[in-house]
């Protein structure tokens, strides 16, 4: 495998995140990865390093709280707690009476059902102005529990229901009548592309998660908040766009939007390789205050970050977006699926 001195790798990195030189490159980059196994066969070998780990959130139920763990394994379906197996990424989710998932950007006030993982018993607390109110349920095994089909988008999921009792304290809490959680118990994806996803050049198969909205991974970098939030009166914290994987010391903000190919750890053998998918267009879902479960009604962040209409990774991407609102980039797992990860691992692209 290839390396760089240390001067190169200053001079690459600052180089690496945006431009048109870059945009060129990475269009020609995607149209190997779309028509040809070139880069199973060739990995990239030479990377930059472009920041370290500052934090992994595991979200176990679709649109609630995450929970912040220290050691994270990498599976093709999304982060998975190593310290317990039963914690993993958007395995939960809460469907209308009719199968629909349902999130914030309906429900605001799911923003303080917060979701503990113990074993195997997810645990939910509602904080809410006049007390707490809490449940616990089993993780439902296939020989107890009906098997249902639910809808992610255009989706149709196979999942199990999680029972009556939860279903009407999700209601209550809520004022919501009909919801259900169900739980996804397969180890693969039951998802397909969508003709939205098939516009990005180097969207895969493989890079669709459980329930997640698009990818099983999405990653953000502090300089890009820091950067958005200079730009506003109003301060967002990072939970605002829910990352499982949060990044920080990359050379400027938004250097994400370049990133083909990412690298955790040191071992250029065995650490697990991402590939970028699509950046992450922000919705309704960020002008939720996380703290209170109540709309941010003057519209920010998203007024501001379309306000931008700044350029991403590749030309084709960015006449897809236009004006989007973009803040973070989805990935799904390329090579070494299965690794740990850990909060302060280092971080490179691959220069290509």
């Amino acid at each position: 495998m290839s390396t760089l001195d240390s001067s190169a790798l200053k001079v690459s990195a600052l180089c690496f995140s945006g431009g048109l030189a870059t945009g060129i490159i990475m269009s020609k980059l995607a149209n190997k990865l779309k028509n040809s196994d070139f880069y199973e066969k060739n990995p990239p070998e030479k990377w930059v390093k472009v920041g370290t780990i500052s934090d992994l959130v595991i979200y176990p139920v679709k649109s609630l709280p995450g929970i912040t763990v220290t050691q994270a394994v990498t599976t093709i379906l999304g982060l998975q707690d190593a310290a317990n197996p039963y914690l993993r990424d958007r395995s939960f989710v809460i469907t209308n009476a009719n199968g629909g998932f349902q999130t914030q950007r309906v429900i605001p006030s799911m923003a303080l059902i917060h979701p503990t993982v113990i074993e195997d018993v997810l645990h939910l607390k509602f904080v809410g102005e006049d007390g707490d109110d809490d449940i616990s349920v089993k993780f439902p095994k296939d020989v107890q529990y009906n098997k249902k089909l639910i809808r992610i988008w255009t989706d149709k999921v196979y999942a199990l229901d999680c029972g009556d009792q939860i279903s009407d304290w999700l209601s209550k809490v809520t004022g919501v009548e009909g919801l259900r959680l169900f739980y996804h118990d397969s180890e693969n994806s039951q998802r397909k592309v969508n003709l939205g996803q098939k516009a990005f050049p180097m969207f895969a198969p493989r890079d669709t998660g459980i329930f997640q909205d698009e990818t099983s991974y999405m990653m953000m970098t502090e300089e890009s908040l820091t950067e958005l939030n200079s730009k506003m009166t109003r301060q967002f914290p990072m939970k605002s766009f829910r990352p499982c994987i949060t990044i920080t010391g990359t050379p400027e903000p938004w250097a994400e939007d370049a990133w083909t190919f990412v690298r955790i750890g040191n071992d250029v053998e065995k650490s697990p390789i991402f590939k970028t998918s699509q950046p992450c267009l922000r919705c309704k879902m960020t002008t939720i205050d996380p703290d209170t479960g109540t709309i941010i009604e003057d519209g920010e962040p998203i007024k501001t970050l379309t306000s931008l209409k700044r350029p991403v990774w590749n030309p084709t991407v960015t006449k897809i977006v236009k004006n989007a609102a973009v803040m973070g980039i989805h990935f799904g797992i390329f090579k070494n699926e299965n690794s740990i990860i850990q909060v302060g691992d280092p971080i490179y692209a691959a220069l290509v």
